[in-house]
């Protein structure tokens, strides 16, 4: 393991943490009275975007330390550019995971975070382009093109949730937030996300 994969786990531990932090200094402030159901009901929206941050960090991690091991990486700028830009998608994840209690606040730092990992992902298909000698990257290039489409629906989605589409579809629709747990079943169906050998 390397210090890029061991800096990935690290900052996807990090982003539950602030999790955990977030949603137990609002638990902490529940009066007295409320049941754990009324609490639960209250915050259901709040508790389907922590599963949603929960699996997406799991597979994410497991995406990026699958290709911060890829040796080829070693070499050259491109990794560095990419990490880079992975430190700041995830120091926003941190932040959107804190602030899941507030889950407007939370989605907008997490449609920031998946903006800059959009970004990420292009560095890394024009880094595929650039280099003739891994033209048989061609499967992977297209993955991380389907990945940045993907990436896309997540943002639109979370848009929509944020009310991007008022009046069609109203503001912090819970329909929204259940869609997004649908795309990322997709997503972890269609990608090898799966933790392989080195973790």
């Amino acid at each position: 393991m390397n210090m890029f994969q061991r800096i990935n786990i690290t900052a996807s531990l990090a982003v539950v943490g602030a999790l955990g932090v977030g949603l137990y200094a609002g638990i902490s402030k529940l009066e007295a009275d409320k049941s754990l159901f009324q609490a639960a009901a209250e915050y259901k929206h709040a508790l389907l975007l922590s599963l949603f941050i929960i699996l997406f960090k799991m597979k994410t991690m497991f995406d990026d330390h699958q290709h911060f091991g890829e040796e080829h990486q070693k070499k050259g700028g491109f990794r560095h550019i990419g990490f880079l830009l992975a430190m700041f998608s995830w120091l926003f994840w941190v932040f959107g995971a804190y602030a899941v209690l507030t889950p407007f606040r939370a989605s907008e730092l997490m449609i920031i975070s998946i903006a800059i990992s959009t970004a990420w992902i292009a560095v890394h298909i024009i880094e595929i382009l650039l280099d003739k000698r891994r033209k048989e990257e061609l499967i992977t290039s297209l993955l991380r093109e389907k990945w940045v489409l993907i990436n896309i629906g997540y943002i639109l989605i979370l848009g929509t949730y944020l009310g991007w589409l008022v009046p069609i579809i109203l503001k912090g629709n819970i329909w929204a937030i259940v869609t997004l747990l649908v795309l990322l079943f997709f997503d972890y169906i269609s990608s090898e996300s799966w933790p392989g050998e080195g973790i």
